[in-house]
C-alpha cells in the first residue's frame, strides 16, 4: 500500500495529520505491519506444513 492509500484510509477514519513527518511515521509504522503480518501468515503456512509433515512420519512408523 503506498503512502497516498493509507493517507487515504485515515481520511476515512477522520484522522487528520498535517505535520510531514507525523505523516511519514504513520506510513513507516503502516508499511512495517503490513510486512510483519505478511512475514506471520507465511510462517503460520510453513509451520502448519511441518505440522503435516510430522503427523505423516509419525503415522509411517
Amino acid at each position: 500500500m503506498n503512502q497516498q492509500e493509507i493517507e487515504s484510509k485515515l481520511e476515512g477514519l477522520h484522522i487528520d495529520i498535517e505535520k510531514v513527518d507525523v505523516k511519514n511515521g504513520v506510513y513507516l509504522l503502516y508499511t512495517l505491519i503490513e510486512d510483519l503480518s505478511s512475514t506471520n501468515r507465511g510462517l503460520q503456512v510453513e509451520n502448519q506444513k511441518l505440522r503435516d509433515e510430522i503427523n505423516r512420519l509419525k503415522g509411517e512408523q
